[in-house]
């Protein structure tokens, strides 16, 4: 987020807080995802498994969308801390 903003192109207010909630989530539910042990079936937790990496790829293809963007625009300014 920060290469956006340096780049002059910040995230719109709704995207940025999607990106930032839906981070959080991720962090909180990777946290309290299930353990394999004797109370839990091995198989629940690798399909919990599963679904967190699919939901880390996910938010990383949006963390790598806005900072392609934010690169972008920081290469079109004459200089990175100029206005346009």
């Amino acid at each position: 987020m920060a290469l956006s903003i340096l780049g002059g192109l910040p995230l719109p207010g709704i995207t940025r807080n999607l990106l930032t909630v839906g981070m959080f989530v991720l962090l909180s539910l990777t946290v309290v995802s299930p353990q394999p042990g004797d109370f839990l079936a091995a198989s629940a937790a690798n399909a919990a498994a599963e679904v967190l990496m699919a939901a880390r790829v996910v938010v990383a293809l949006c963390l790598l969308w806005a900072g392609h963007r934010g690169w972008r625009g920081l290469q079109r300014r004459p200089h990175p801390f100029l206005p346009n």
